[in-house]
């Protein structure tokens, strides 16, 4: 669903500016979501937020969606969390045996979309979207 995630530019060690190009199933357009992204990592809690966030992005959308952007994609609106925390075992922080996944997504995709469209992308988007944010982890943690 995913089709590209770019880094338009940072603002410090917390604060970044993303795009994101979201391909819909036929007859639908495709989508671009031009948001903040938060990342908070610590790894002395194993405590993990990432947020999205379009609040206040006005600047953004005057400077990274163009024309032609706008012409061949719909612009759409999302808010998202996640915030993972370590479960140890018998509270012995040495002994990581899982993680607690808390997810927040609210979204408009900007235009009607079928019942049966959002009944089978959604479940499948947000599965993608938890797999994705695993690698992220992933890859932030070896750091």
């Amino acid at each position: 669903m995913c089709k590209s995630v770019i880094k338009l530019k940072r603002e410090g060690d917390i604060r970044e500016e993303g795009k994101s190009k979201i391909k819909f199933p036929f007859p639908l357009s495709d989508r671009v979501m031009i948001y903040w992204q938060y990342t908070h990592i610590d790894k002395k809690q194993d405590k993990h937020l990432l947020m999205f966030s379009e609040d206040s992005n006005d600047e953004l959308l005057k400077e990274f969606h163009g024309k032609d952007e706008k012409k061949k994609y719909v612009l759409g609106r999302t808010s998202c969390a996640y915030w993972i925390k370590s479960v140890y075992n018998n509270g012995n922080k040495e002994n990581i045996f899982g993680s607690k996944l808390h997810y927040m997504f609210s979204g408009d995709t900007c235009g009607s979309v079928l019942k049966l469209i959002r009944n089978s992308v959604g479940p499948k988007n947000t599965f993608e979207s938890i797999q994705g944010l695993i690698k992220f982890v992933q890859t932030k943690a070896k750091r």
